[in-house]
């Protein structure tokens, strides 16, 4: 894992960042909204988890949290763009921001660290889709906002086993097969949730200027996106992530993720590495 110096500049990006998908980039920009409330929540449960680590495993928990503290605080800025415009996100993100804090009060370690694992099952569907499955739905991205969900997935991918092996060496083979599954179920459910109230939001306000036939059309345009989007992760999620024997760690790179990473190293440098 290397922790890369990334500093996107988003005085030009556009909101509407892929004119020929807006509801697929309005989704986006609707979980981009809550990057900084979930990834700081990761963060404080990894590095409480920590405390219970072996110490060979101290240096990935700290590359990690390092490399979802530089994701967030890029995220915050592009989320600059969508206050600006004057979506009224703040209610919906309260009520995540809200259910993180009760969280980190309420629940046990384990069941913090099991969400964070869940959550980082998700990660590498996606990059499987952003990657592989859908590479035309980037053509037209505005380019600060396509290096944003292309660095951040690909490092995604890049420590997607960290909360796994963390999990499992503090609590081993505790937890049966189905509390693994419910708590992957639990994470998509709960972030996808949130990104189509924040997206309901956004697109609320983007249709007050369209005719009867306009917002039609874009119903029309996320559902069957949306439907795309999450047949191929759900399906993902069942075939791959929920065999028994589900291992991150054997999930194969994609070219296109090591050509990015390498990319952005060149591109930005590197603050610290494995």
């Amino acid at each position: 894992m290397k922790v890369r110096k990334v500093e996107l500049d988003f005085s030009d990006a556009k909101i509407d960042w892929n004119p020929a998908q807006p509801e697929y980039a309005q989704l986006l920009n609707g979980l981009s909204s809550g990057f900084p409330l979930l990834e700081p929540f990761l963060i404080k449960v990894v590095r409480q988890a920590k405390k219970e680590a072996p110490e060979y495993m101290h240096r990935d928990i700290d590359l990690f949290c390092s490399q979802e503290a530089r994701h967030y605080k890029q995220h915050a800025k592009f989320n600059k763009l969508l206050y600006e415009r004057g979506y009224p996100l703040e209610p919906v993100m309260k009520k995540l921001g809200d259910g993180y804090e009760k969280a980190l009060a309420k629940r046990s370690l384990q069941f913090n660290l099991g969400y964070c694992d869940g959550f980082e099952t998700f990660g590498p569907m996606l990059s499987y889709f952003f990657f592989e499955h859908a590479p035309e739905l980037m053509e037209g991205w505005d380019e600060p906002t396509v290096y944003l969900w292309l660095w951040h997935l690909s490092e995604e991918f890049e420590h997607r086993a960290v909360c796994y092996e963390l999990y499992k060496a503090i609590y081993g083979s505790a937890p049966s097969y189905f509390y693994r599954c419910f708590m992957m179920w639990y994470a998509m459910i709960q972030l996808f949730g949130y990104g189509i109230s924040a997206y309901g939001v956004i697109i609320r306000k983007d249709r007050e200027g369209m005719s009867r036939r306009q917002v039609l059309q874009s119903k029309a345009r996320f559902a069957k996106v949306f439907w795309r989007l999450a047949s191929f992760i759900g399906g993902h999620m069942i075939t791959q992530c929920m065999r028994r024997h589900y291992d991150p760690r054997t999930l194969k790179t994609p070219a296109t993720v090591n050509w990015f990473l390498n990319d952005a190293s060149d591109k930005y440098g590197i603050l610290e590495s494995a």
